[in-house]
């Protein structure tokens, strides 16, 4: 079973969530989509991580980390360095400054995408 399906299906039961239930939490018209999701069968659509830890009633990160790791193994992988992770906050925090009319304009064109 892959994390995602994982995680989904242990925090559902940890609920007592039916798949029913859980589908209407998501808004999803049938169970059987989580069905498929919790079998490895489908993935989550990534665009909905939130969603599923909304329902689930969880970390958002912790989601979307299980999400990536299912989907993406390889990348997940290659971005879960220190240096990585540490470029990363200092980018937030540069497009998170309020009041800085330049926090997103000149930081961004600077930023150095690796070869």
């Amino acid at each position: 079973m892959n994390p995602i399906a994982r995680l989904i299906k242990r925090r559902r039961k940890a609920l007592g969530l039916s798949q029913k239930e859980l589908s209407v939490r998501l808004g999803l018209k049938h169970s059987n989509f989580l069905t498929a999701i919790e079998t490895g069968k489908a993935e989550i659509p990534l665009g909905r991580w939130r969603d599923f830890a909304r329902a689930l009633e969880t970390n958002e990160n912790r989601v979307l980390l299980a999400a990536m790791e299912s989907v993406k193994p390889d990348l997940l992988a290659a971005i879960a360095t220190d240096d990585f992770i540490a470029e990363l906050m200092r980018w937030r925090g540069r497009r998170g400054r309020k009041g800085d009319e330049n926090a997103n304009s000149e930081d961004d064109q600077n930023f150095d995408a690796p070869d």
